[in-house]
C-alpha cells in the first residue's frame, strides 16, 4: 500500500504571519502534542507493566523465601524416651505395626488362647517375701490396650493388635535338655530330705538362674518343684526387638499348666527355695535405632546380702549355660554378686553343661532300688546326672557344701569352674566397680532401653517413632528412615 501526503510527518518549510494559517499552525501544534502525549502514554504503560513483572516476581521469590523457610523450619522435633514406657503408652508393637512377630520355635501341642488371661497369675509366686521381686513386666504385654493409642498417625491405629493375638507356645530342644536339668538339679536338693529332720531349705540356697529366655524358664519348670521361680523378666516383646522377649513369653505359656500345677502344689507343702530367673539377653548388644527395638533392660535381684538373708538364703547358686560362663557373671549382676559375697553369702556358679547322661550304665533301664522324690525327678530328668554318671551325681554336694550328702558318691565330676567362682568387682556400662551398703541405682549407658520418638512442636505431642515405616512425617521426607 502506498502512502498518502496526510500520513507523513508535519515540518516547517516557511514562517507565514497571517490570520488564516494562524488556525493550521495551531492545529498542527495539537496533533504533534497529542502524538507527544501517545508516547509518553505508551511508555508508562509499558513502565508499569514491567514494573508489575518485577513486583510479582518478587512476591513470587518472597513466598518461595516464605515457603522455604517454612519447610526448612522444624513442625516436629526429636527426642528419646523409655522403649517401655512408649510400649506401654501407645502399643507393644510401637512403630512397627506392620511387622510380624518371629518366633524361634515349634508349637508342639494343643493350645487355649483363653488361659494366656492367667498367665501372670499362675507364674507369681506364692511366697509372701518374693513376691516384691516379682516382675510381671512381660506376661502383662499380652492384654494390654495403649491408652494413648488414637493420638499416632491413623495407621498405626489401624494396624494395633493386642500381643495375644499374635502368641503361641513354643517348645525346642534346648528347652527340652534345660527342663531336664532343672529336673536332676531339683532332684540333688531334694535328696536332702532323706536325712533325719532335714528339707531342701536346710541348704540355704537361692538359685540365680541367667539363661537364654525359654532356656531359663524351661530350667525353672524343671526344678519347680524345689524351688520356687521369681521371673525377673522386665520387658515386652517388640518385632525389631533387640532382645526376642517374644520367644520367652511363648516358653511361659508353654509350661504355663506345669507352673500352675507347681504353685498349687507350693501352697500346700514345704517351703521352696528362692529360684530368681533372668534372660541372659537382657543386655544384648545395640547398636542401630533404625531397624532394632531397644527393649533391653537389667536385672533386679535383692540389693545386699542382707535381702538374701531375709529370703532364707545364706548361699547363691548362679546358673549358667556352659563352663565357659562359669567364671564370669554377666555386668549387670556384678554389684549385686559382689554385695552379697562382701556380706558373708557364699557365691558360687554351675553350668548346664556339668549335667548330663550316663553312657557308661544302665541308668535308664534299671530303677533305683528305694524310689523316692529324689529318684522320681532324676527318672523324669531322663536319667540326666551332675558329672555325667550315676556315681558322680551324690558328688554336688561335696563340691557345694552347704549340706551332707544323701548318698555316697563313687566317683568325683571332671573339671568344674563353677564350684571355685568368686565375683570380682569390675567397672563396666552396667557396674559401678566399688559397689557397697545397698544398691540404690543400678548403672547403665547412656540411652539405655530408649527409642527415638517424633514430637509435634507446637502442642508436644509424641507422633510416632522415628523410624516407624507408617509415620507421615517418614512418608513426606522420602519413606522409612533406615
Amino acid at each position: 500500500m502506498s502512502s498518502s501526503p496526510n500520513d507523513q510527518p508535519f515540518e516547517r518549510d516557511r514562517l507565514v504571519d497571517k490570520p488564516g494559517i494562524i488556525g493550521a499552525r495551531w492545529w498542527h501544534a495539537a496533533l504533534a502534542d497529542q502524538d507527544a502525549q501517545i508516547a509518553r502514554r505508551a511508555a508508562i504503560r509499558n513502565i508499569l507493566i514491567a514494573g508489575g513483572v518485577i513486583a510479582g516476581f518478587g512476591a513470587m521469590l518472597a513466598m518461595c523465601a516464605k515457603v522455604s523457610t517454612s519447610s526448612s523450619s522444624p513442625e516436629v522435633s526429636d527426642a528419646r524416651k523409655t522403649s517401655l514406657d512408649m510400649q506401654k503408652e501407645y502399643g507393644w508393637s510401637f512403630g512397627a505395626v506392620d511387622e510380624p512377630l518371629v518366633f524361634d520355635g515349634v508349637t508342639t501341642k494343643p493350645f487355649e488362647p483363653a488361659a494366656l488371661h492367667s498367665l501372670a497369675a499362675d507364674l507369681a509366686p506364692v511366697t509372701r517375701s518374693l513376691v516384691p521381686f516379682f516382675q510381671a513386666t512381660l506376661f502383662q504385654s499380652l492384654e494390654a490396650i495403649p491408652p494413648s493409642l488414637g493420638k499416632l498417625d491413623p495407621t498405626e491405629i489401624a494396624g494395633f493388635k493386642p500381643l495375644s493375638v499374635s502368641m503361641q507356645p513354643i517348645f525346642t530342644n534346648k528347652m527340652a535338655a534345660a527342663y531336664a536339668r532343672g529336673k536332676s538339679l531339683a532332684s540333688l536338693f531334694a535328696s536332702v530330705s532323706e536325712l533325719p529332720g532335714q528339707t531342701p531349705a536346710t541348704t540355704k540356697a537361692a538359685l540365680i538362674v541367667d539363661l537364654p529366655g525359654p532356656e531359663a524358664v524351661a530350667f525353672a519348670a524343671g526344678a519347680s518343684s524345689v524351688f520356687e521361680p521369681v521371673f525377673l523378666f522386665d520387658n515386652w516383646p517388640h518385632p525389631r526387638g533387640v532382645v526376642h522377649a517374644q520367644d520367652t513369653l511363648s516358653a511361659a505359656a508353654y509350661y504355663q499348666p506345669l507352673f500352675a500345677e507347681a504353685r498349687a502344689e507350693r501352697a500346700r507343702t514345704y517351703t521352696r527355695l528362692p529360684m530368681f530367673v533372668l534372660d541372659r539377653g537382657r543386655i544384648a548388644t545395640y547398636s542401630d535405632d533404625a531397624t532394632e527395638f531397644d527393649n533391653r533392660y537389667v536385672a533386679k535381684l535383692p540389693p545386699s546380702a542382707a535381702g538374701i538373708r531375709s529370703l532364707g538364703g545364706n548361699h547363691v547358686l548362679y546358673v549358667v549355660p556352659g563352663s565357659y560362663d562359669a567364671g564370669r557373671e554377666l555386668d549387670d549382676l556384678n554389684d549385686e554378686l559382689v554385695l552379697y559375697s562382701a556380706g558373708g553369702i557364699d557365691v558360687k556358679s554351675v553350668s548346664l553343661d556339668m549335667f548330663g547322661p550316663d553312657t557308661t550304665d544302665a541308668g535308664i533301664s534299671t530303677p533305683p532300688r528305694k524310689p523316692n522324690e529324689s529318684d522320681r525327678l532324676v527318672e523324669e530328668s531322663g536319667f540326666i546326672y551332675y558329672g555325667g554318671s550315676r556315681g558322680s551325681h551324690h558328688a554336688f554336694f561335696v563340691d557345694y557344701p552347704w549340706a551332707k550328702p544323701a548318698r555316697a558318691a563313687t566317683t568325683r565330676p571332671g573339671i568344674n569352674p563353677g564350684k571355685r567362682f568368686e565375683p570380682r568387682a569390675r567397672t563396666t556400662p552396667y557396674s559401678s566397680g566399688n559397689p557397697s551398703g545397698t544398691l540404690a541405682t543400678k548403672a547403665r549407658p547412656a540411652n539405655f532401653s530408649t527409642v527415638p520418638v517424633v514430637i509435634a512442636v507446637g502442642t508436644g505431642i509424641i507422633l510416632g517413632s522415628r523410624y516407624s515405616r507408617s509415620g507421615s512425617w517418614n512418608r513426606s521426607s522420602g519413606g522409612f528412615g533406615g
